[in-house]
């Protein structure tokens, strides 16, 4: 998991939109975590895991199967 999120933090996160994103989806989880709100908190997380989820696929691809994940990690083509 950790090779795939470099891959999408080199190719997506230099980009100001997705990181403004970012920024606001950790904000809405912290302010529920602050005001002690554990449903919302929950509500948050999940709607940052799904867009973080999202992101992730927009830069390597949802329909890849994962000797496709494994080719793009080692660098190589998928030669299937």
């Amino acid at each position: 998991m950790r090779a795939l999120l470099e891959i999408w933090m080199n190719r997506a996160v230099n980009r100001i939109p997705v990181i403004v994103d970012i920024v606001r989806e950790h904000n809405s989880i912290l302010e529920a975590v602050l005001n002690r709100d554990a449903e919302q908190a929950v509500v948050q997380m999940g709607l940052h895991l799904a867009n973080a989820a999202e992101r992730l696929f927009s830069v390597v691809g949802k329909e890849q199967l994962m000797a496709d994940y494994l080719s793009l990690l080692l660098g190589g083509s998928n030669e299937s």
